[in-house]
Formats: C-alpha cells, sequence, structure tokens
C-alpha cells in the first residue's frame, strides 16, 4: 500500500485477473445463495433507478398512487414531488444494474433486482480490496483477505443484502484508494469523481475525502491538481443537484442533527466496539488483529501515508457515529454502521499475514491460529446475518429496538444467537386476564398522537403465545394507517374487532416483506376507530389480541 511495499513479489497480470474473476463470481454465487434480501432504508431505491433510467430524474412520481408521503417511510414532499429522504448516491450507481435485471427478469421483480445490485456492488468491492492488497501480499495471502473482507464483515450481513448506501461507497472509497496507489493524471481525475460521489451515497465519507486528500498532498502531489479539480467537480455537481432538487445546498439527510442527548457519548462508543448486539469487535473479532497489523507495519518502516489514512478513518468514523442519536442503527443486523470502514480496517490486517507467510516459528503460528479462529467466528456470526430470519426479527422481538435501544447489552439475548436457544425474554404466553384486558382504542392513540408533528407514530405492541405482532400508528395529514409486522409467512385475514363486531376486514396482501416478516399496511376509516382487538386468521389458525401496551414516541 505504501510507495515502494510488495515491489519484491511476483506478480502476473494473467494470474491476478484470472483470481479476480475467480473472486467475483465465488462471492456472487455465495451472496445469491444467502437467503436474506433486507429492504428497510433501500426501500425506495430500486424506484429511484428506475426513475434515473427510464425518466432521467431522481422523483418517485411514478409510484405516488400506491405511496403515501404522510404514512411512508423514507419519503418526503418537495415542491409537489415525491422524493427519497435517504441519499442518491446508491441509486445513481445502482441504476445500470437495475436496468439490466429488469431486461432480463421484469420489473415485477424489484425485490430481487435489489438484492442483486447490491449482491454485485460488494462482490466488486471485494475484488477491489484483494487488488490493493496484492501490492504488498502474495495471491493466496491477498485472496484470503478479501475474502475475509467478503464474509467476516457486515459486507456479507449488511451491504450485500440490500441496496442500502454502504455497499456503494465501500466500492467507490477502495477504488478511489486503488486508484491512487499508482496515481497519474487520469486515475487521479477518476478517484477524485470516485470520492465524490462516495459523499453522495454517504455524508460520513467526507471522512474518506479528508483522508485521502491528505495523502495527495503527502505522497502523490504530481497529481494534487487533477485530482482536487475532479473531487470539486463532483462536489460541485452533487451540491447543484441538491439545491435544484431540494432548495437547499445539502440534501435533508445530510443535515440530521448529531449532538446527542440521551446518553453521553462513551456509553455510545462502548456500544459500537463490545456490545453483544452491535459491538463491532463481537461480530468482527477478526478486527482485534488491527493493532498487530498497525505495528507491524510501523515496525517494518512499511507505515505510510495510506496505512495512515486507513487507521485515521475509522476512528474518526467510530466518533461520528457515537455522535449520531440513533448511534446504534436501528433495525438493522449487528455494527451495520461500521460497515462504510470495512476496506479501511481489513486492510490494515494484511502486515499480519505478509508477516505470517514471511517465515516460521512458535509466534507465527499463534497468530496463525488466532487469525484462523478469529476469522471463523467472524465468518459464522456474519453467516447468520446473512442466512436467519430469527436474527432480523430480534429487533422488533420481543421490544422494539427503537423503543428500548438498551436491549443492545442483553448477553441473555444476543442478536448473533437468536434462533439457537430457548425463546427470547418476554415472548411467552400472555396470562389471560391481561388478554382480556381492554386497551385504549386505535382512535384514542389517533387523538394522542395529533399534538405532535404531522407524522408521528405511536408503537402498539401485541404478545400472544409465540406470535409477535409488532405495528405502528402512522398519523398524516390526510390519513391513519396501521402497520402490522408479522413473524410468520402465511397468508392472514386481519380484522379490526369491538367486541366480537367486526368493524374492519382486511384481505390484501403484504405491502413489503422484511427478513421474518411480513409487513400489512392497513388504512384506518372512521369505522375501525373504536377497535379494541386485532384478530388474524391464517394458515397457522386464528389469533386474537388486545391493542395493548401502547407507547406514544
Amino acid at each position: 500500500m505504501s510507495a515502494g511495499v510488495g515491489g519484491g513479489l511476483s506478480r502476473s497480470p494473467r494470474g491476478d485477473a484470472l483470481a479476480a474473476v475467480a473472486l467475483l463470481l465465488l462471492v456472487l454465487l455465495a451472496y445469491e445463495r444467502s437467503p436474506i434480501a433486507t429492504s428497510v432504508d433501500s426501500y425506495y431505491s430500486v424506484p429511484i433507478a428506475r426513475s434515473i433510467v427510464h425518466d432521467g430524474d431522481t422523483d418517485l412520481e411514478e409510484i405516488r398512487t400506491t405511496a403515501d408521503p404522510d404514512a411512508a417511510f423514507g419519503l418526503v414532499e418537495v415542491d409537489g414531488h415525491l422524493r427519497s429522504y435517504f441519499p442518491i448516491g446508491a441509486p445513481l450507481l445502482a441504476a445500470p444494474l437495475v436496468a439490466l435485471h429488469d431486461a432480463v427478469f421484469g420489473p415485477e421483480r424489484g425485490h430481487d433486482a435489489e438484492k442483486r445490485a447490491a449482491a454485485f456492488l460488494t462482490a466488486l468491492a471485494a475484488v477491489v480490496v484483494f487488488a490493493i492488497a496484492r501490492r504488498q501480499l502474495a495471491l493466496p495471502s491477498a485472496a484470503l483477505l478479501a475474502l475475509v473482507f467478503a464474509f467476516c464483515t457486515p459486507a456479507w450481513s449488511t451491504a450485500s443484502r440490500g441496496l442500502w448506501s454502504h455497499g456503494p461507497g465501500m466500492l467507490l472509497v477502495a477504488g478511489a484508494w486503488l486508484l491512487l496507489l499508482e496515481a497519474t493524471p487520469r486515475r487521479a481525475v477518476l478517484a477524485g469523481l470516485a470520492l465524490g460521489l462516495a459523499y453522495a451515497t454517504r455524508p460520513t465519507h467526507a471522512l474518506s475525502i479528508v483522508a485521502f486528500t491528505g495523502v495527495v498532498l503527502a505522497a502523490r502531489r504530481a497529481v494534487l491538481w487533477p485530482f482536487a479539480a475532479a473531487l470539486a467537480l463532483a462536489l460541485g455537481a452533487f451540491v447543484a443537484w441538491s439545491h435544484s432538487v431540494y432548495g437547499d445546498w445539502l440534501p435533508p439527510y445530510y443535515q440530521s442533527r448529531l449532538l446527542r442527548r440521551d446518553v453521553l457519548p462513551g456509553d455510545a462508543l462502548a456500544g459500537l466496539l463490545v456490545s453483544p448486539s452491535r459491538g463491532l469487535l463481537v461480530y468482527s473479532p477478526i478486527f482485534l488483529l488491527v493493532p498487530l497489523g498497525v505495528w507491524l507495519a510501523v515496525r517494518r518502516r512499511r507505515f505510510g501515508a495510506f496505512e495512515a489514512a486507513a487507521l485515521a478513518v475509522p476512528i474518526a468514523h467510530t466518533a461520528v457515529c457515537a455522535s449520531f442519536p440513533h448511534w446504534w442503527g436501528g433495525s438493522s443486523y449487528g455494527p451495520r454502521l461500521f460497515t462504510d470502514v470495512m476496506p479501511h480496517l481489513t486492510l490494515l490486517l494484511a502486515p499480519v499475514l505478509a508477516w505470517i507467510a514471511a517465515g516460521r516459528g512458535a509466534a507465527r503460528l499463534a497468530v496463525a491460529g488466532s487469525f484462523a479462529a478469529l476469522a471463523a467466528i467472524s465468518f459464522a456470526i456474519h453467516l447468520r446475518g446473512a442466512t436467519s430470519r430469527e436474527v432480523w426479527a430480534w429487533h422488533s422481538d420481543p421490544v422494539p429496538i427503537r423503543a428500548r435501544w438498551e436491549r443492545i447489552w442483553d448477553w441473555s439475548d444476543p442478536q448473533f444467537l437468536r434462533g439457537l436457544g430457548s425463546p427470547p425474554p418476554g415472548r411467552r404466553a400472555a396470562p389471560a386476564a391481561a388478554r382480556e384486558r381492554l386497551a385504549p382504542t386505535l382512535g384514542d392513540v389517533a387523538r394522542r398522537t395529533r399534538s405532535g408533528t404531522p407524522r408521528t407514530r405511536a408503537h402498539v405492541e401485541f404478545v400472544e403465545g409465540e406470535v409477535v405482532v409488532v405495528s405502528d400508528v402512522l398519523v398524516g395529514k390526510r390519513a391513519h394507517f396501521l402497520e402490522v409486522a408479522l413473524d410468520h409467512d402465511d397468508a392472514y385475514v386481519l380484522e379490526l374487532l369491538d367486541g366480537d363486531r367486526v368493524l374492519c376486514r382486511f384481505e390484501a396482501g403484504p405491502r413489503r416483506t422484511l427478513p421474518g416478516l411480513r409487513v400489512y399496511r392497513l388504512p384506518l376509516g372512521d369505522a375501525c376507530r373504536g377497535a379494541r382487538a386485532l384478530r388474524l386468521a391464517g394458515h397457522g389458525g386464528d389469533g386474537r389480541f388486545a391493542l395493548g401496551h401502547v407507547a406514544v414516541q
């Protein structure tokens, strides 16, 4: 990575190219075979990509009839146009892939398009990590490091599961890194454009922009002006687009509040690093060897500008994430917010593999054994995130994470172990007296939320035996909706009741599918407002649940 590193390695362009293709196909196959697909913050990424391809714009007017701007998550209305709240970079980068997928499989396979586009972009990032590592490692070691990136980090359990902003951002930052290693004016221009687009995928990539600008100033000054001009062009285009679309120099997502109010930053730092359900070092313990990698690089006089950037960005990123009001990453798996810096941390392990391969001895054998054991644990944990529906249901069962974030510290129910042991705490049959107790009606909940903002959520939870239902009453300017997320795959008929009287009956299919959940959006007309119970009728039998446990947020 540093200047001159790897000069003694035997490198065959043809052999490296074949290895890169094999790596890409292997990772793509594994990602395709992993069943979990997520569509949370990324729910509108594919529609936006289609809008870019077919209409040349980034709005969502095409889906206005099926998405209410006051009730749908992640939508904002600006000057009469329906738009996404989330960054534009991921849909922009995925647009060619979505167009190709639609041409081959048809546009009705939208969820498959999202997962496959995300998998391809993340697998391509693994190939770029391999190419960077190859500058200082023999081919087998470089391939091993790329596989660690692909399967022992949130690249597998998060970035490849849906078009979050993380996967495209990782690809762009790693691509800029590779381009700057052997910088020519043309490569520097491409690196500047890549970093500018990375910022359009996620604002925290501003840290990589600062770090790699420092790299250019310290070690690639000959290409400073081409790099700076391209970076300024990309950022200027992003700012101009934001002003034309949102009427502001930065989109709403980039203006989120960063000041912490609910917990001390120290608690957030500990939670981000070592908590059982969000800790980076718990979910990817392979990174416990990063300090050894840094020490080896310094000792061997190979800790240059690129290594300094690779170390500085994750440290700064951790501090920034600790300042987020929702630093635990919401409804996600493990340390999602660290996904952006996986290329940096993974490549800091390269000196460890280089040292292991350089000789023999008890110390090297011990480190090699530790590397293998930690990589195996990391692989097993992220395998669960990519294949288990139970671990994804954890964030809403038994209590939604947004309502009680301190669940991330519960060692009796860590997310990565969900489904392997006994039922989670609180998931037990409710006493008969509690089931019969009358709860506030849906109308009462709606009226209570009227005092809040125009778009307010009231959480309603139902627990009965082994079925858990988590619902939101979404109060908009024009309508009320009840969103019901069921942890069963059966098709249900849903009825809202007052006593034995059926007030409303819904037979529509789910609005969207999350890992292990089917989400129904039920419009609440005036006839539904007096409902005191929800009844589910499906292949698994009938179930009746009191509308209780109301907590207005």
